[in-house]
């Protein structure tokens, strides 16, 4: 297994490209995909409004595969002709010393770990100036070997490119044809276990073995999924909501959610309509006490009776993190 430093741009247009059509496709909306609270949208952390408001780009997008081979296409040429992607030695020279460091020890930790190990014979670390702070993509070849392309942002911590090489392995282990959000969490958890709680910690800067992602999203969640639903709406691709109701029922993907009390259906039914907004402390609880609200409401009491909901939601197959607290604000569905 080696590993190769791609600097080439049409890496970085090819990963652009590829962002944009997951887009267009609404695969990051479909799995409700989370923007990261410290990743602005300004910061290139997905395709920005102005490519996506060019009816031939989005065409083009649809009529193409966008193949990394096809570096000569249209689309990869509006790409070059909106964006700035070059990148030199000198912009991520210290990732570079700081992984060669660990990097014998890496192959040692992943061998131990992973029964693939054996399947790897490249992985690309392609620095870019947008995404986020590592993504990976995990392309098969003949006789059952496969090479990782790891994504760097410039400007992030260098340890970033050990996780992401983890994260792949723990695809490579268990591939899945599409992504759902519970995929997501149980592999990022996985992740989050080895990057906290293994030999991995000695190889990662400080600043990255605190927390996990997930512990991260945990406490920021709800204002992400806010600003995440906001933004797919002005790409133009706004998420496509799974929730529906009547005066009887409550329905996930068509299916009614069984088990609903009467209360619980109000407080879900006023969320649904307004999903992917925040709704107030105040607003659910009078909803589920009535007149009887201002004496009875605490956010102990409002907590108890959104974990019965979730508990209910669960049990009905409605994947984790839908219904999410907005710190110090409420709740809202990201739907």
């Amino acid at each position: 297994m080696q590993f190769i430093w791609a600097t080439d741009k049409k890496y970085q247009r090819n990963l652009y490209a590829i962002k944009c059509k997951a887009i267009q496709s609404g695969f990051y909306q479909n799995i409700r995909s989370i923007i990261l609270p410290y990743v602005h949208e300004n910061d290139w952390y997905l395709p920005d409004y102005d490519l996506f408001s060019l009816p031939r780009f989005m065409q083009l997008l649809i009529e193409s595969d966008v193949k990394y081979e096809d570096t000569e296409t249209e689309v990869y040429k509006i790409i070059d002709n909106h964006f700035d992607l070059d990148i030199s030695e000198k912009d991520y020279i210290k990732d570079i010393r700081s992984f060669d460091n660990v990097k014998e020890d890496l192959v040692k930790y992943v061998k131990s770990i992973f029964p693939s190990f054996e399947k790897v014979e490249n992985i690309y670390i392609i620095p870019t100036k947008f995404g986020t702070l590592g993504s990976f993509d995990v392309r098969y070849k003949e006789e059952g070997k496969v090479d990782f392309y790891i994504t760097h942002r410039i400007g992030f911590s260098w340890g970033n490119i050990l996780s992401t090489i983890v994260y792949s392995f723990i695809q490579l282990e268990k591939p899945r044809d599409e992504l759902s959000l519970n995929d997501w969490l149980i592999r990022q958890g996985t992740c989050d276990f080895f990057k906290t709680s293994t030999n991995l910690v000695k190889l990662l800067p400080k600043e990255m073995t605190n927390k996990g992602t997930l512990e991260y999203l945990n406490e920021y969640k709800g204002d992400a999924a806010l600003d995440s639903a906001r933004y797919y709406s002005k790409m133009g691709y706004p998420i496509r909501g799974c929730f529906s109701s009547d005066t009887k029922n409550i329905y996930f993907n068509s299916l009614p959610i069984i088990g609903l009390q009467k209360k619980e259906f109000d407080v879900l039914k006023l969320l649904i309509e307004n999903k992917s907004n925040i709704v107030t402390f105040e607003e659910v609880a009078k909803i589920y006490w009535n007149e009887e609200w201002n004496n009875k409401y605490s956010l102990y009491s409002l907590a108890k009776v959104i974990e019965k909901l979730r508990k209910t939601m669960k049990e009905n197959k409605v994947p984790l993190n839908y219904l999410l607290t907005v710190r110090k604000r409420g709740y809202m569905l990201y739907d």
